[in-house]
């Protein structure tokens, strides 16, 4: 595969989408766990509703084995 067969493309991607999107995978890291789910739990109050930070609060719970809440 040579370099003029390899393609790549951009989209831009809002602030708010990142931080859910960090927020999600440091969510994994025991140690940032907290930290992860407060900028999670900030986003989803956010009036913009955020759903990226709403999938990781949930992917949380799940992990969590807190399904009642990953329902909401």
């Amino acid at each position: 595969m040579g370099e003029d067969e390899i393609g790549m493309t951009m989209s831009p991607v809002t602030d708010v989408d990142a931080r859910a999107v960090i927020g999600d995978v440091m969510a994994r890291i025991p140690e940032r766990r907290e930290q992860a789910l407060h900028e999670l739990q900030q986003l989803t109050e956010d009036p913009k509703d955020n759903e990226g930070a709403h999938r990781g609060a949930r992917l949380d719970h799940i992990t969590q084995k807190k399904f009642e809440r990953s329902c909401g």
